[in-house]
């Protein structure tokens, strides 16, 4: 409930007529905490649109979480459908919101900023992909995609380090694809001015979030930041096993005070994703190697999804220690399953890839509409069947009232977390938090 309780403090100081919070008054047993400082605060803006409206603290952070389920799918759809067509890109939603770690992040850690962070990260691809791939310069594109990436900037800090890179790497990937697929240079005059517009959109986002992330970064040292490197947060003691990520489903236990977690790949995921394997090699033989070439665009998203997959889920494991050690910054991730979230975006990418193709042997083969509409229905139940387990939640869900900034220090005293945080690490330097 700790977000939850966030939003109670952040709607009484918006009140109060401080449009932009970076101290928490309330928090930290009423002696004041500089929480808005240093975390991101959009999806708490966020909650507060339908409290506008009159909605309780309990109603507004629910709707908030709800739009955000509707945001997968939607933003989802919206990046693939100018790829690989409307069917596809309705197979890609319900595969990006039927992830398992997307009902482990709801259900059980409730890291709400990360949650709408994953939700915004589809939009801001779609965005890329359409600035990228555009044949003219678009004013209006480019703007969008300089609000998705300031969006996912000002949402949540961690999620920034690694959606940010892959939406680099993503924009390179179509750029050095569409060259080749078109006979160009890659180092030619027209990637250059692709690769430009990319640029200069990210760093017009940097330029566009300074206010928050220039005082988080410039003032790190007058806090407790090194808590979060501590051995309690080390990611070589939160790293995952292959047998957990290939785990099968699993009817939540119950009686259990802390049930497994669901760091999973998902069995109907990673099924509907080995697909593209043999219907890429039969696509190929059915049409020619000219196809490479032809559908260029097809062929980078299908190399950029499964090294995607493949370098997210290998950064979950022990294998990936050396990568976490020497790299800036990646130790404030804390937990390597976070990197879950992007092997979600590529197995939905994946699921897309395996319609597609799949539609396309068979219209190659003359099969009938009825054949091709049960591909998308058989798809589209192998990917949810297996997550209905997880949305049976394991205990009543929590009714809190209309709650005031006391309750946020009552939250505290009465055994939540101090500060809202779960290691004090925004606490002055000179200070202890216990």
């Amino acid at each position: 409930a700790l977000h939850l309780f966030r939003t109670v403090e952040f709607d009484a100081l918006l009140r109060e007529g401080i449009l932009y919070p970076r101290w928490a008054p309330d928090l930290a047993m009423g002696y004041g905490y500089p929480i808005f400082n240093y975390y991101a605060p959009l999806f708490y803006y966020v909650a507060e649109i339908p409290r506008l409206f009159g909605a309780s603290f309990d109603l507004a952070f629910k709707l908030a979480i709800f739009g955000t389920f509707g945001l997968y799918g939607l933003a989802t759809y919206w990046w693939i459908k100018p790829i690989l067509g409307s069917a596809a890109a309705t197979v890609s939603g319900i595969a990006y919101l039927y992830v398992p770690f997307r009902f482990h992040e709801v259900y059980m850690q409730g890291d709400y900023p990360q949650f709408l962070a994953l939700g915004l990260a589809p939009l801001a691809l779609g965005a890329v992909h359409r600035l990228t791939l555009a044949d003219r310069f678009s004013y209006g594109r480019f703007l969008f995609a300089v609000g998705c990436v300031s969006s996912i900037v000002v949402v949540h800090n961690i999620s920034t380090l690694w959606i940010v890179p892959m939406l680099a790497v993503y924009s390179l990937a179509l750029i050095v694809g569409r060259a080749l697929g078109h006979g160009e240079k890659v180092a030619g005059s027209a990637s250059f001015r692709r690769l430009l517009a990319v640029a200069v959109a990210g760093l017009l986002a940097l330029g566009l979030t300074a206010f928050f992330w220039l005082p988080a970064l410039a003032e790190q040292n007058l806090v407790q930041l090194y808590r979060l490197r501590t051995a309690d947060f080390d990611v070589r003691n939160a790293f995952l096993t292959v047998s957990t990520l290939l785990a099968p489903p699993t009817v939540v236990d119950q009686t259990a005070a802390n049930p497994p977690p669901f760091f999973h790949l998902g069995w109907g995921q990673l099924l509907v994703a080995a697909l593209t394997v043999p219907l890429s090699v039969l696509s190929l033989k059915l049409r020619g190697l000219s196809t490479l070439r032809r559908e260029w665009n097809v062929m980078t998203h299908l190399g950029f999804s499964w090294c995607l997959l493949l370098a997210s889920a290998a950064m979950t494991l022990p294998v990936s220690t050396p990568v976490w050690l020497h790299l800036p910054f990646l130790a404030y991730t804390e937990y390597p399953w976070r990197l879950l979230q992007l092997s979600g975006m590529a197995t939905a990418l994946l699921a897309a890839l395996t319609v597609h193709l799949g539609l396309r042997v068979l219209r190659r083969a003359g099969s009938s509409d009825l054949v091709r509409t049960s591909l998308v229905g058989l798809t589209l139940l192998v990917l949810v069947g297996p997550s209905l387990v997880y949305l049976y939640p394991r205990a009543p869900f929590l009714t809190f009232g209309e709650l005031t900034a006391a309750d946020v220090t009552g939250f505290e005293t009465s055994g939540g977390a101090l500060g809202t945080t779960s290691a004090g690490e925004y606490f002055p330097v000179d200070r202890k938090s216990t």
